[in-house]
């Protein structure tokens, strides 16, 4: 393992298309920003696979490569739509559940 320290604004290369940025550090918490190709996959490592389950590895690659639907909901409704995003067949239903997956 390759251990580096660096500023804010200081960069960070890999290859020829990765590039690491140091925007910010607070307290103990850093931000990075990653600049990487479009095809190249960039998770977080608490959502990362070590490969055991390779049939929920696969759903997380499914819904990483679904183009997510946004839509803004006014406050005074999201009490009205959570049970329908969350409902068997809802759009938040198998990350839920994928979610509980990972967490154990």
């Amino acid at each position: 393992m390759l251990v580096l320290t660096r500023k804010s604004d200081e960069k960070i290369r890999i290859g020829d298309d990765i590039v690491i940025t140091v925007l910010r550090t607070k307290g103990k918490a850093v931000r990075l920003g990653i600049e990487a190709p479009s095809d190249m996959r960039v998770l977080r490592g608490e959502i990362a696979f070590d490969g055991d389950d390779a049939a929920d590895s696969h759903r997380v690659a499914e819904q990483a490569e679904a183009k997510p639907l946004h839509a803004r909901v006014p406050r005074s409704q999201v009490a009205s739509v959570i049970p329908a995003l969350v409902a068997e067949g809802g759009p938040l239903a198998e990350f839920l559940n994928t979610a509980s997956v990972v967490a154990r």
